[in-house]
């Protein structure tokens, strides 16, 4: 009993770190994007049709659970 709670804590532990890296993630990419908005906005393009349709190609097979956990050496 006392092991599962361990392994328990230990997922929550993860899943709140993973959690607030994701969100530092995002607010960092929506940050750089802000910047390149104001400053070279021509830069900035829309993703192509094209593009979606590769990125769902090779995703198509991917399965994901939420309740996995991410190894270590992955970062977002």
């Amino acid at each position: 009993m006392a092991r599962a709670k361990a392994v328990t804590e230990t997922r929550r532990r993860r899943a709140g770190e993973a959690s607030a890296a994701y969100a530092e993630t995002i607010t960092s990419t929506l940050s750089f994007l802000d910047r390149e908005i104001e400053q070279s906005p021509k830069r900035i393009k829309p993703v192509s049709a094209t593009r979606i349709d590769e990125a769902r190609s090779l995703t198509k097979d991917v399965k994901v659970s939420n309740d996995e956990s991410l190894p270590d050496d992955v970062t977002l």
